[in-house]
């Protein structure tokens, strides 16, 4: 039998994994930060339709998060050919959890490393 501990313990692994912050998920999800931490502390348990959501935005499956299988059932891995390597999961990771402007930022300064900049060569300025 899963326990409600069980769920709690991987959904911390789940948010600590994704690299985002309370924050960032709960504005994801038009919930309160608060809200968050309360799940992560155990004082409350997402309601369904938050916890499918929560699920997408984590990028893993709600069979994992509830104890149904050990396989985390990547959301975005499950629509993927390449399989991608550790440094490039975690550019994934972390690009996700950018605002817009900063993904614009980046990838104009990923084409100019990689000189395929179609013509914006000027790398973006520092904040």
């Amino acid at each position: 039998m899963v326990t409600l501990d069980q769920i709690r313990a991987r959904l911390v692994a789940s948010i600590r994994e994704s690299g985002l912050t309370q924050t960032e998920i709960a504005r994801r999800l038009g919930i309160g930060q608060q809200t968050v931490s309360e799940y992560l502390h155990g004082k409350s348990m997402p309601a369904l339709d938050t916890l499918a959501n929560l699920c997408a935005v984590l990028d893993v499956s709600a069979d994992y998060l509830l104890g149904g299988s050990d396989d985390l059932g990547n959301v975005s891995a499950v629509h993927s050919a390449p399989t991608l390597t550790d440094a490039e999961n975690e550019v994934v990771r972390l690009f996700r959890g950018l605002t817009k402007g900063r993904r614009d930022d980046l990838l104009i300064y990923l084409r100019a490393l990689a000189g395929g900049s179609g013509g914006k060569t000027a790398l973006p300025k520092k904040a």
